[in-house]
């Protein structure tokens, strides 16, 4: 281990050894307990090994899940009372606001992917420390890795049900677009209809009084030849006469639906 920090927990030098997180004075204990736990794991089938690229690096494979293992130590503290010499310092803005003093108490960590209210940890207590509790933290592992099969198997069949309530909401968010597309269009095509109508009969009324515009030209063209291009548009005007206007998705782009 390395130096401690102000926690007063060693800190690991190498990362294959950062599941672990106790003072100096626990550190043997510590050693010795995950010695007996890993006896143990080796004899109830329940294999060990370290991943670095894994968090935490200790990890335990049992009945097919992958599970972490941590043990730590748990560390009291008080606000930090200024020494003489502190006192003294004209300077108070870098003490420590803390003093922190490890408990000697270990605590032994599963870690997964688990339901709420999974147990797992255990830690010492007043009668029974870690290491004679390993029987019941071997059984613990078993019950931690049967709950997060079952969580996963949970959390997939959430997956599929979240994805079927989205492929419902987007299926009926698109019927109500399609829905809502036509009716913009019928309305477009009435409307041009109207229009249609209206220019068709401002045609007619051209027709009906020709004699009293043979005078008039337009873009150097008499009315008569204006009106051959002016019929033309109204038929490309009119819906009923020209297919391209229920063209629904050029008429009315369905991205411009909301």
């Amino acid at each position: 281990a390395g130096k401690a920090n102000e926690r007063q927990i060693l800190q690991p030098r190498a990362k294959r050894a950062g599941f672990i997180g106790v003072s100096d004075g626990t550190k043997s204990r510590a050693l010795d307990l995950l010695n007996t736990l890993l006896l143990a794991c080796d004899a109830n089938q329940i294999a060990v090994s370290v991943d670095t690229e894994k968090s935490p690096v200790l990890r335990l494979q049992a009945d097919g899940e992958d599970l972490g293992l941590t043990i730590s130590e748990k560390v009291y503290r008080k606000d930090h009372v200024l020494t003489e010499k502190e006192k003294r310092s004209k300077y108070t803005w870098g003490f420590p606001r803390y003093d922190y003093f490890p408990s000697g108490v270990l605590t032994l960590q599963i870690h997964g992917v688990l339901p709420y209210g999974t147990r797992t940890a255990w830690s010492d207590g007043k009668v029974k420390h870690l290491e004679d509790k390993v029987a019941e933290i071997v059984r613990g592992i078993f019950a931690v890795a049967k709950a997060q099969a079952a969580e996963r198997i949970a959390a997939e069949q959430r997956r599929i049900a979240r994805e079927e309530e989205r492929r419902r909401w987007e299926e009926a968010e698109r019927l109500r677009r399609q829905k809502k597309q036509r009716r913009v269009h019928l309305e477009k095509l009435a409307a041009q209809w109207h229009e249609a109508q209206r220019l068709a009969a401002f045609i007619e009324a051209v027709e009906a009084d020709l004699d009293a515009l043979a005078e008039v030209e337009i873009h150097g063209q008499p009315v008569n030849e204006w009106l051959i291009e002016a019929k033309q548009a109204v038929v490309a005007a009119n819906p009923l006469r020209n297919a391209a206007w229920w063209d629904i998705e050029k008429q009315v782009p369905s991205w411009e639906i909301r």
